[in-house]
């Protein structure tokens, strides 16, 4: 009984363990751009709300130190007044009283009431001055309406930056979020990508394994036909023995067809 001759496998049919999975990170790539995106408008937007919440706390202190000196010049006035009112009241109860004693003269009198209309015209010089001074304070005061409306704006545009601030950083969290499952998903898909190539590695192997013996065996085969060719048979005529090499020469090329198909 002959034995079989193993088919060859055609190399071209090996070369799938050259070809490796490549997962194209356009996904990511996408996310880092987008996620610096975010970060620079993320820092733009706290630059502007620090400086509107500066400009609201100046706003904020200088509408306090108006409101304080508003405070303080009427406070002044009014002590300063009421000393005016007193002083005049007790200038004109010592003369009352000058006047009614027996010993009373004219001149005491004029160097009394000199002497307080001194002390009087100090202090209405400096009421003068602290009523021009609150004068200039109420146009301030005037203009504080001004930036009380600048001040309502200011805090308007402040707390739609936090709000819009909140957006963000809740939709730079949702991007990670998203970003993170489909690294997971990805992650996965190139794991079972790998599995993949080693299970196909693992049978191209075999089939190299199994090509390179098949190759041994015709190599043999071919050896024992060609000595079996130049070998003539005891016993046999030279046409006998030609027949029978040409009948083993045929045999050989149909296996050898076979073994190609």
């Amino acid at each position: 009984m002959e034995e079989e001759v193993p088919r060859a496998i055609p190399t071209h049919f090996l070369d799938h363990h050259h070809h490796n999975h490549h997962y194209t990170p356009s996904l990511t790539l996408h996310h880092n751009i987008q996620t610096e995106n975010y970060n620079e408008e993320l820092a733009e937007l706290t630059s502007e709300i620090s400086i509107k919440q500066k400009l609201i706390e100046g706003l904020e202190q200088s509408q306090r130190r108006l409101e304080t000196m508003r405070h303080q010049y009427e406070e002044k006035l009014n002590v300063l007044m009421n000393r005016i009112r007193a002083t005049q009241e007790e200038r004109d109860k010592v003369i009352a009283n000058i006047k009614s004693s027996s010993h009373a003269g004219d001149d005491k009198v004029k160097a009394v009431k000199q002497e307080y209309e001194r002390k009087i015209n100090t202090m209405q010089n400096e009421l003068k001055k602290l009523q021009a001074a609150q004068k200039e304070h109420s146009k301030l005061m005037r203009e504080r309406n001004q930036h009380e409306r600048q001040l309502r704006t200011l805090k308007g545009d402040l707390a739609e930056m936090k709000r819009t601030k909140v957006r963000l950083m809740t939709k730079m969290k949702e991007d990670n979020t998203r970003a993170k499952q489909e690294e997971l998903k990805k992650n996965k898909e190139i794991a079972q990508l790998h599995k993949v190539s080693r299970k196909q590695e693992t049978y191209i192997k075999s089939l190299e394994a199994e090509n390179r013996l098949k190759n041994v065996v015709l190599k043999r085969k071919t050896e024992e036909l060609a000595v079996l060719k130049k070998a003539p048979k005891p016993g046999l005529s030279g046409k006998a023995s030609g027949r029978l090499r040409r009948k083993c020469f045929w045999r050989f090329l149909w296996n050898f067809v076979e073994f190609w198909q």
